[in-house]
């Protein structure tokens, strides 16, 4: 931890909501993504992101500074976001969001953003715990090792998560690719 946020911390555990925003500030788009990742609707995500931060402020005084401040804040943000889908199971994702790059040119923009809408469908067709862990590792660029922490699980459980997840989703995009293809046929027949 950085000394700059371990006196967060330790000033946020005394009651100093100020401390508590500049500790969480710098983690929150990615908390928001890890959300929105499993629960996969954006307003959804925001309510767990809020109940998750709550949570948070509520739970400080037990942090013991085992593992990052960051870790522990996305542990509390998975865990409320699979309550949230435990109570509501049927979301839709939002794939616009992830939509980054308005410049260049306009025909590779275009396929660039049919491209991510095919992979985000896709997605929303695997497990929570894939989209979890591809997110947390491809999106917010975790290590495997904090991505273990953050899932609560063994690394070797989480390479293996990762391998059925990237198989998983190249298996339902050569399936779409495939349906398409078929389309094609009868559509130009």
């Amino acid at each position: 931890m950085l000394p700059d946020e371990a006196e967060l911390v330790r000033r946020a555990k005394e009651g100093d909501d100020q401390a508590f925003a500049s500790l969480v500030r710098p983690h929150v788009d990615r908390a928001y993504r890890l959300a929105l990742s499993i629960v996969a609707d954006p307003a959804e995500a925001e309510d767990a992101l809020q109940d998750a931060l709550y949570k948070a402020w509520r739970a400080l005084p037990q942090f013991r500074h085992e593992a990052a401040f960051s870790t522990w804040l996305w542990q509390i943000v998975r865990r409320t976001s699979l309550d949230r889908i435990r109570r509501a199971p049927a979301l839709a994702f939002d794939e616009k969001l992830h939509d980054r790059d308005p410049a260049g040119d306009p025909a590779r923009r275009w396929e660039q953003v049919e491209t991510r809408h095919e992979v985000f469908a896709a997605l929303k067709r695997l497990p929570v715990a894939y989209r979890t862990v591809l997110t947390l590792f491809y999106v917010e660029e975790l290590p495997i090792r904090e991505v273990a922490e953050v899932v609560e699980l063994p690394v070797g459980t989480v390479k293996t998560q990762l391998h059925r997840a990237r198989k998983a989703l190249r298996r339902a995009l050569s399936d779409k690719k495939r349906r398409v293809e078929g389309l094609e046929g009868v559509v130009d027949g």
